[in-house]
């Protein structure tokens, strides 16, 4: 399995290159945590290359990506393909009846994976 390193050039300077939740009422000032926006601008692209990279790969491949969380580097992976997930198994050299967390956005998303 082939490891890559995709540097991500975030600082103080440029964090909101990353993007940020989309406004819901302009009058309160609320935010709607159901939209994330990521400003798309020629000076956004360095830092947003490597993410966009990192997310083909977790669409189209079965190799795990690593990114680092507040203490430890995670492995994520389309829990909807099986091969990507053994994928994780084989990253992490763990037995396949250790079970892994499953990130969801949606109840319904939930709701299919559950079902038989």
């Amino acid at each position: 399995m082939e490891t890559r390193i995709l540097k991500v050039k975030v600082d103080e300077s440029n964090i909101q290159a990353l993007g940020h939740w989309k406004d819901s009422d302009s009058k309160n000032g609320t935010s709607n945590l159901n939209t994330w926006e990521v400003p798309t601008t020629s000076k956004n692209e360095d830092i947003l290359a490597p993410i966009r990279e990192a997310a083909h790969h977790l669409r189209t491949t079965d190799i795990p990506v690593a990114f680092p969380t507040e203490t430890v580097y995670g492995l994520g992976a389309d829990a909807t393909r099986s091969a990507a997930v053994k994928g994780i198994y084989a990253a992490k050299g763990r037995p396949s009846d250790n079970p892994l967390i499953v990130h969801k956005k949606k109840k319904t998303q939930s709701q299919k994976s559950t079902t038989p």
